[in-house]
């Protein structure tokens, strides 16, 4: 697995960061950069956050995978309360400079 064990939380209504450890229970049960990420979403925040409000969250999560020579690792993926479906939304985004072996 290529998990770090930890998240970042970045509050910008505060300006404050703190690192965590990454609940490997829900890490194992929810695997998977979407599953993960749209647990955090479900478990902390209120279903009928609107979408632009300081409460609602937008999380960037990675897979077990992530950073291995795997032909998806170097994927990651966005999700959020959006307006569109109004339970959340994930977007999975491929690196392709990663994904090929390329450095910035």
């Amino acid at each position: 697995m290529s998990w770090a064990g930890k998240i970042l939380r970045v509050n910008l209504t505060n300006g404050t960061i703190a690192s965590e450890p990454l609940n490997m229970h829900w890490a194992r049960q929810y695997l998977g950069s979407r599953g993960l990420a749209t647990k955090y979403l479900v478990e902390e925040i209120d279903p009928k956050v609107e979408p632009l409000a300081a409460e609602n969250k937008i999380i960037w999560s990675t897979g077990p995978l992530t950073g291995t020579m795997a032909s998806t690792g170097g994927r990651y993926t966005v999700v959020t309360m959006s307006r569109s479906d109004e339970v959340g939304h994930a977007s999975s985004i491929v690196n392709v400079r990663a994904t090929l072996g390329l450095r910035n």
